[in-house]
């Protein structure tokens, strides 16, 4: 896997940027990380690409307002706030993640050990002829097509040799996947509701799940978790 440099992370609003910062570089990836701070205005944030932003809501504010500035169609989103509200609101519009104010060292030690921990987990595959690695948190479906997978992305289908249970197996895909038939996995996270045996995704895309599958893909998508 190639070695990543750094990564970035912006912290952007009214909260304590120092204590903030002093709770990242605890990490054990602290010599990997670069912070930047912006308490300016969200036009800001469209000058630089960051790998994860902490993003500070007020109780009244428009968080879409703050954030539509943002870059990266695959940026890491993580709300800062105080309520039960906001919590509900960061996971309602699919942000990565929520910081409460109040508990700052564990919830930020655990999301920052969720993000080192992802960015870790790769798929090889070829693209024009060459090399590269697709995170599997950016995977929706894995499909099986003779003897290829297709491995479905927001921006499309990426092919790669092999079987789907190989894959499944060298990749730890089930801890995100569940299987809905014989040749197709979905991301549990990318599932935005299940009908009888309709799975609708959170980009409108319907899935079925087969019968013999059927009552193990509902169990798992139901309780809606990743295992990790």
């Amino acid at each position: 896997m190639a070695k990543r440099n750094n990564t970035t992370i912006l912290i952007y609003g009214k909260t304590d940027s120092a204590e903030l910062q002093q709770g990242i570089r605890k990490t054990e990836e602290e010599l990997k990380i670069q912070i930047g701070t912006e308490t300016g205005g969200v036009k800001h944030l469209m000058y630089r690409q960051y790998d994860l932003y902490f993003i500070d809501i007020d109780r009244n504010e428009d968080w879409q307002e703050k954030t539509c500035f943002i870059p990266d169609p695959h940026h890491r989103l993580v709300l800062i706030g105080n309520s039960m509200k906001e919590y509900r609101e960061a996971f309602r519009y699919h942000c990565y993640d929520f910081l409460y104010r109040r508990e700052t060292d564990a919830e930020l030690k655990r999301i920052l050990q969720r993000y080192f921990r992802e960015i870790r987990e790769v798929i090889p595959v070829r693209i024009n002829g060459r090399k590269t690695e697709i995170p599997v948190t950016c995977i929706k479906a894995v499909e099986a097509e003779r003897n290829r997978i297709c491995l479905i992305t927001g921006r499309g289908c990426l092919y790669r040799r092999g079987t789907l249970k190989k894959l499944a197996a060298d990749y730890g895909l089930m801890r995100r996947f569940v299987r809905i038939n014989r040749s197709q996995l979905i991301a549990v996270s990318e599932v935005e509701t299940v009908k009888g045996s309709t799975v609708w995704m959170k980009d409108g895309s319907r899935y079925y799940i087969s019968r013999r599958f059927l009552s193990a893909a509902k169990s798992r998508l139901m309780n809606g978790q990743d295992v990790l």
